[in-house]
């Protein structure tokens, strides 16, 4: 503390700027001891490359580190440190005390996620006032619902029908940006249930960034997107959704940005958990869940955290279905003269690129072939029966769209279409009903479950 105790910085802390009476200096001292706790000796942090890490920006000091301390680091070594480091930070959010704390990327693997910061034209936002209130809300609801559309669509494109009906929990830390000197959208979604390496990631920002320049010539019609600047307005979200960085601020934390490490004052905090079902042909339905609003500060932390508890990677979609071992044009054998289709069966090795392959579209119910598109769009099809998959067929069937829901259920008691969803990333089971767009932490009284 060089000098001083840990008394003296908590009370030096106190203000009334932060609006934190003397009855709070308990809570801070217990979080100050729970950080010194966990802080590793600087001697220690060069061999700190797994595990969750916690740091602080370059250079940056906060009231809980001691003077003397050079880059502190800070290491969770359970589930109860993490969860009770997210209750703090929620507790320093709500007695409004910034902090700046920042999670290290994990070596492996990573929660599937976006980042996007887009900067607003001032002469387009509205004075203070409820007139900009209402602007301001109707903006941030439309980037959410265009956005996140353009991740689940993504994601479906990498993961198949694991990605179809996910959750996906959005953060929002729009606000003026001192370092830019501008108002600005910054929005982190997070696909909390699918599990990506880093090189993974780096794919899917640029299939994201593709979905996202496609969809804007129409988008930008709407009243919302009138304000949105592009830093490239030739390439738009080129810039605007962000690559994946070392550290990652936290939820509830703050930034500090610039050569004089101004704080933004827009700290990370939680906007809506949405379910997401992505229809054949791609058409992504985004319904906000009620529920979400009985989730306590840590599980929203948790949620937002890229940390996953995944062990392994969530499956590729290219990975279970094979592409046709022919890459010339449709109706060419592989060395390139006319002929009947080219056919692999299952053993033939997979391309490895994540994108390549797009989840079912169509299937004949009478044949078992089942239509499939390469991420540049070309159909392919395969049969799973016999696992032969080949560029074309012989004689084109009537492929009819699959339906991604189980058949309705025939007997009285299922009617309904009440089941239980067994979700993971920190979020409880719940009850979901597939006919009316429900979903419960409790099954409605009276009714019952499909088997």
């Amino acid at each position: 503390m060089s000098g001083s105790s840990h008394h003296e910085v908590v009370h030096a802390f106190r203000g009334t700027q932060n609006q934190v009476s003397q009855h709070h200096e308990g809570i801070l001292e217990n979080i100050w001891r729970f950080l010194e706790d966990l802080r590793v000796p600087t001697e220690a942090t060069t061999s700190r490359s797994e595990g969750r890490i916690v740091t602080l920006p370059k250079d940056f000091l906060d009231w809980y580190v001691p003077r003397s301390a050079q880059s502190p680091t800070w290491e969770l070594r359970s589930a109860a440190e993490e969860t009770q480091l997210h209750k703090h930070l929620a507790t320093l959010h709500n007695l409004g005390i910034p902090t700046f704390l920042r999670e290290q990327q994990p070596t492996s693997l990573s929660k599937f996620s976006a980042t996007l910061e887009v900067l607003l034209e001032e002469d387009c936002l509205p004075q203070p006032g409820s007139t900009r209130n209402t602007f301001w809300a109707a903006l941030q609801e439309g980037l959410v619902q265009f956005a996140v559309a353009a991740v689940a669509e993504v994601a479906v494109l990498l993961f198949g029908p694991t990605a179809n009906s996910t959750l996906i929990a959005i953060y929002d830390a729009s606000g003026y940006s001192l370092a830019d000197c501008h108002w600005k959208m910054s929005l982190r979604i997070n696909c909390i249930e699918l599990a990506v390496t880093h090189e993974t990631a780096r794919h899917a920002r640029g299939l994201i960034i593709e979905r996202l320049q496609k969809a804007w010539p129409k988008i930008l019609r709407e009243t919302w997107a009138k304000p949105l600047l592009f830093q490239v307005e030739q390439r738009p979200w080129e810039s605007e959704v962000l690559e994946s960085e070392k550290h990652q601020r936290m939820v509830w934390c703050d930034v500090a940005q610039g050569e004089s490490m101004l704080p933004e004052n827009c700290p990370l905090v939680p906007y809506a958990l949405l379910h997401v079902v992505t229809q054949s042909g791609g058409l992504a339905q985004l319904r906000h869940m009620k529920m979400a609003d009985d989730l306590p500060n840590e599980a929203w932390a948790q949620l937002g955290s890229l940390w996953t508890a995944a062990e392994r990677a969530t499956d590729l979609w290219h990975a279970r279905v094979p592409r046709p071992t022919s890459h010339a044009t449709a109706g060419r054998q592989t060395d390139g003269s006319q002929g009947g289709p080219s056919v692999a069966h299952a053993s033939t090795p997979i391309a490895q690129s994540p994108s390549a392959v797009a989840p079912v579209q169509a299937q004949d119910q009478h044949s078992g072939w089942v239509e499939y598109r390469t991420s540049e769009g070309r159909p392919y099809y395969h049969k799973q029966s016999t696992g032969e998959t080949v560029w074309e067929l012989n004689e084109v069937p009537n492929l009819t769209v699959v339906n991604d829901k189980a058949p309705a259920a025939s007997s009285d008691h299922q009617v309904e279409g009440w089941k239980v969803v067994h979700k993971s990333g920190g979020v409880p089971h719940y009850y979901y009903n597939s006919v009316t767009n429900e979903s419960s932490w409790e099954l409605p009284e009276g009714q019952t479950l499909i088997q």
